[in-house]
């Protein structure tokens, strides 16, 4: 092949190779460089969609008809296709890029030198198609590779920081306050850090950076005086929690509530419950656990807790009389789009409450918060004052009003079965406006797939007024649930054409209800229009 055509060529592949290699470097980043939650994305249609594997195949069979065939018309115009879609999404800010962190920057830097070695050999013997079918190769095993040469090195650092928090730890000697849970654990952790923030100096885990390592990394950095440390503890599998527990030693435990979620990769419910529990085990001598007795798991828990003669408390949110007795309840008075009413009682005393939360479910998330404010301290004028000024996380249940006549729901951080749940019941307080779902549905839900989806269709078939599905490995047990309603929901898995759908109801007098990852160019509509709410 002549050099007029070569150079075109490889600088074609090149560029929609890189493109290639941030995605799959974005869903191995969110994916936490785990090969079990890996899995179970390239097992599912959304995980093919998110990862561009149809285009991938498309790619080998152009490159091998060119080696068959000897033209590289087809190829050519493939990557002319590939680079323009590239060339667009970057104009529009919507390329799936990971963060470079150093892990990130050095799998990307693996990836290039497989581009690399197929670019030399493909200068070097001339043949072309080959090469670039073995450098498509590349591009699919060098990220793998990536991650295994660089396990031994994130491992040695994790242990390193390990040391340090434990260190650190000794040194400042803060009131170790640990949230676990299925789903609340980042909102809860929040609250909690804000309510003790009145009244200690409170340090808190980044985000939602809850392994070992990145709750470790917390701890390593904590400063001289700092009285409370408020650390989010999580898992996918038995002894995750136990690794973090052990060098935390918290003194409080609280477990927001369980639930199935990550059940494809916990196996059962047994061992998401035993996972848990490891926080409540490795408690500080003086320690106690607080947990949410709404929750039935939560109940059968504190009844293991007992029987190891652990102190508890319960906290409970309730509608109508409970004739159990717990250490807070928590009973909603009223609710606006924009604020909750609430009164919490704790024994003989009862106060009234006002936050300005998205949501009565967050009134759960509050009241284990509180709880644990209480048992360490912090006065109930105190309390008040923290709960007036509460603000939830960056895209869960986040509201904003478009420059339309729209208003949007962010709730796209995260989907558990309860927090969709939750986000529906809020959704149905927008009386007078058309009512928009868009969602991805909930991941990694193992053999309950079904059922949850078929009953979240259910309750959407009583609320929402259009549902646009964007996975559509859910439609059919969507529509299940949606029965005689089935016709309210619509798949649409190109996202120029979800784009599009998004725009016109941004016009409409209506609510959109973003709830789980959504794709780049959705994630870029949606930050553009914060930006202009907030000027």
């Amino acid at each position: 092949m002549g050099s007029r055509i070569l150079i075109p060529l490889l600088v074609l592949w090149v560029l929609q190779a890189f493109r290639q290699i941030l995605v799959w470097t974005y869903w191995l980043q969110v994916k936490e460089y785990r090969f079990d939650r890996f899995e179970a994305l390239l097992t599912s249609r959304d995980g093919w969609r998110n990862l561009e594997l149809r285009t991938t195949a498309l790619k080998f069979i152009t490159l091998f008809v060119a080696l068959f065939i000897g033209s590289y018309f087809w190829v050519i115009l493939l990557f002319v296709y590939l680079n323009i879609r590239f060339s667009l999404d970057i104009a529009a800010r919507a390329v799936r890029k990971p963060k470079f962190t150093l892990r990130a920057i050095e799998i990307v830097l693996t990836c290039l030198l497989g581009i690399a070695l197929s670019v030399g050999a493909s200068f070097y013997t001339g043949i072309v198609a080959t090469n670039l079918i073995v450098g498509e190769i590349l591009i699919l095993l060098c990220p793998v590779l990536g991650i295994l040469w660089t396990s031994p090195l994130v491992e040695r650092s994790r242990r390193k920081t390990i040391i340090c928090a434990r260190s650190m730890l000794a040194k400042v000697h803060p009131v170790v306050v640990a949230v676990t849970g299925s789903y609340g654990k980042s909102t809860t952790k929040e609250f909690a850090a804000h309510i003790l923030g009145t009244s200690f100096v409170v340090a808190k885990t980044v985000g939602s950076q809850n392994t070992d390592f990145g709750v470790a990394r917390a701890a390593a950095n904590l400063k001289n005086g700092t009285e409370i440390f408020v650390a989010e503890v999580g898992a996918y599998k038995r002894g995750e929690i136990k690794r973090v527990a052990s060098f935390l030693k918290p003194k409080v435990a609280i477990v927001t509530g369980i639930e199935p979620q990550h059940l494809s990769l916990f196996g059962s419910l047994e061992n998401i419950l035993k996972a848990k529990y490891e926080l409540v085990e490795h408690l500080a001598e003086d320690g106690f656990a607080i947990f949410n007795f709404g929750n039935e798991y939560c109940r059968e828990m504190a009844g293991w807790a007992k029987k190891e003669g652990k102190k508890v408390y319960s906290y409970k949110v309730i509608k109508g009389k409970d004739e159990e007795k717990h250490d807070l309840t928590a009973r909603v008075l009223r609710a606006s789009s924009n604020n909750v009413t609430f009164e919490i009682t704790m024994g003989k005393s009862t106060h009234e409450l006002s936050a300005p939360i998205h949501g009565v479910h967050f009134v759960e998330n509050l009241a284990g918060a509180i709880l644990a404010a209480r048992k360490l301290g912090v006065s109930w004028d105190k309390i008040k004052l923290a709960c007036s000024t509460i603000a939830s996380l960056d895209k869960t249940m986040t509201v904003v009003k478009s420059k339309g006549r729209a208003i949007i729901i962010d709730d796209s951080y995260n989907a558990t079965p309860n927090g969709f749940r939750a986000a529906l019941i809020y959704l149905a307080l927008f009386e007078d406006m058309r009512k928009i779902v868009v969602t991805s549905g909930v991941p990694e839900l193992g053999n309950i797939t079904k059922f949850v989806h078929a009953n979240l269709g259910e309750q959407m078939s009583e609320i929402a007024d259009k549902i646009i599905l964007t996975n559509k490995d859910y439609e059919k047990n969507l529509r299940r649930g949606l029965g005689a309603k089935k016709s309210l929901l619509t798949v649409s898995t190109n996202v120029d054409e979800l784009y599009r759908r998004v725009k016109y109801y941004l016009e409409q007098d209506a609510v959109i209800l973003f709830e789980g990852r959504m794709p780049a160019k959705i994630v870029q509509l949606i930050s553009k229009t914060k930006e202009e709410n907030a000027k």
